[in-house]
Parts: structure tokens; C-alpha cells; sequence
């Protein structure tokens, strides 16, 4: 898991572009996971 981490961290650092879109993706599946959990 750490090791995932810092190559996120190194690809976001090295394509900032593409790491916010990563960023935007993941944290929108976030939102919308946790809205369906509120739902049920």
C-alpha cells in the first residue's frame, strides 16, 4: 500500500495534469460510493 502511494505521489509530481485528473476521478467515485451507502 505505502509503495502505491509514492508512485502516486511520483506520478502526480512528474504529470500534474493527469495526477488532478486522477485526483477529480477518484475522489468523485468517492463521493458518489458514499451517497449510495447513505441511500440504503
Amino acid at each position: 500500500m505505502v509503495d502505491l502511494c509514492v508512485l502516486c505521489v511520483f506520478v502526480v509530481r512528474s504529470t500534474p495534469s493527469l495526477g488532478g485528473l486522477y485526483l477529480r476521478i477518484h475522489f468523485t467515485h468517492q463521493i458518489q460510493e458514499s451517497r449510495f451507502h447513505s441511500c440504503q
